[in-house]
């Protein structure tokens, strides 16, 4: 409120003086706007990475045993990676968000001061008066560029949690979506993806493509796949959609996540995700055709599917993932997405007979792994990183183009170098 009578004051005491300096300030709001961009950026940088670094530290750790005080002989080199790097950039770029905003007001306020002494001290040489309004002069204005340079550093520190905060708010806009008549938005048959991210996309990238029902793609990525991120993953594959198509494809999705457990003393019905109309029998041509339902049977201690009412047993993981992939196949989910860290859990003899009936819906298979694609005939690759699209092609693009996906990503590409072999990812089971 006080800059409401301050800023009239400065305007009174010496108007053009006053609106070059105001010039001045303006000027800078462009760093200002560059700064919050890059601390937002730093911010989902370092959360992107923090996982990666723990682990990397934890393993350096194990690497000392619990006698040898002696560092590792990789230890200088481990600090020199990539990943670590990147870290600490990011890291920095993060905690100085704040003091770079002020940094920039200071210099603003110097040039100020400087002005404001030439064209004054000029008045008082030559004139012989103006003590008094210079002294008027400085107080106010320092006054007034002392709010500015806290407001500024306060507005750094609050846009550093940007990408955070509108993940969030997506994530409430979209929340009553799931609530709508499912007539009201029927699930789609295609999708149009969109490349872009704030660093441009990779070199021979699609600028977009269309994925129809019965198509596979992966998602080479580092977020976390949950109804939570939803929201904003959909709004950077789709780009200018308009809101009824990712509220149809938001409502519509069933998402079976890396960290998928089974839960406990829950009705078929709820644990699968299962419409109020329908039962197990809606899953039976799935079952026989993955060679299933023999399992389950088994795992309900009956000759006969169990009605979707009753309590769940403690199914083993895959096969209750195996479960819910072909419940959002007979339930018309689109997409479904699945990481396949998930994927894994499934028995290697059902995995692909599972994905075979996933047919009628888009199938997005996510990943941080850059050496997952071409093991499922995935139709289309997307690179997606902490700002967005950032390419799309085929498994014969992404394979050239891998290396410069895992700088995207800030993969240590060594780990593509110990995993050329394609097909790793489909060779063992993981429970």
């Amino acid at each position: 409120m006080v800059l409401v009578v301050a800023v009239p004051i400065l305007f009174f005491v010496h108007l053009w003086l006053t609106v070059l300096v105001g010039a001045i300030v303006a000027a800078t709001l462009a760093l200002h706007y560059a700064l919050n961009v890059r601390a937002a950026r730093m911010s989902l940088r370092r959360e992107t990475l923090t996982g990666q670094i723990s682990r990397m530290l934890k393993e350096m750790l194990q690497d000392r045993g619990d006698t040898d005080v002696t560092p590792p002989d990789d230890l200088d080199e481990r600090f020199e990676s990539r990943s670590m790097k990147d870290c600490l950039d990011a890291e920095v770029g993060f905690r100085m968000a704040s003091p770079n905003s002020q940094l920039v007001s200071d210099v603003a306020a110097a040039v100020a001061i400087v002005l404001i002494l030439v064209v004054f001290g000029r008045q008082i040489l030559t004139e012989g008066h103006g003590w008094s309004l210079l002294l008027v002069y400085v107080v106010v204005m320092r006054y007034t560029m002392a709010q500015m340079r806290g407001f500024m550093a306060g507005l750094a520190s609050s846009n550093r949690f940007y990408h955070q905060i509108r993940r969030y708010l997506l994530f409430v806009e979209w929340s009553g979506v799931e609530t709508k008549p499912a007539a009201s938005s029927p699930p789609p048959r295609e999708l149009v993806l969109r490349a872009g991210a704030e660093a441009g996309v990779m070199e021979d990238s699609w600028p977009e493509v269309t994925v129809t029902a019965g198509q596979r793609m992966t998602l080479i990525t580092k977020r976390s796949i949950n109804r939570y991120a939803l929201p904003r993953l959909f709004d950077d594959l789709l780009g200018g959609a308009d809101d009824d198509t990712r509220e149809s494809m938001f409502s519509h999705a069933a998402v079976v996540g890396a960290k998928t457990t089974v839960p406990n003393a829950m009705a078929w019905r709820a644990a699968l995700r299962l419409p109020v109309n329908s039962g197990l029998e809606a899953l039976r041509p799935g079952l026989e055709a993955t060679g299933l339902l023999d399992p389950v049977l088994a795992a309900a201690g009956s000759v006969a599917l169990p009605d979707a009412d009753e309590t769940m047993p403690n199914l083993d993981t895959g096969l209750y993932i195996a479960l819910r992939l072909l419940s959002g196949a007979a339930r018309g989910a689109s997409p479904i997405i699945v990481d396949r860290r998930a994927l894994k859990k499934v028995r290697r003899e059902h995995r692909r007979a599972v994905l075979d009936q996933l047919g009628g819906t888009v199938v997005m298979l996510t990943a941080s792994n850059p050496n997952a694609p071409g093991t499922y005939n995935e139709d289309v690759v997307a690179v997606v990183d902490e700002t967005g699209v950032a390419g799309l092609g085929d498994v014969a693009w992404y394979l050239e183009h891998r290396y410069e996906a895992a700088r995207r990503l800030a993969i240590d590409e060594s780990t593509i170098e110990a995993g050329d072999d394609m097909a790793d990812d489909d060779d063992e089971d993981v429970e």
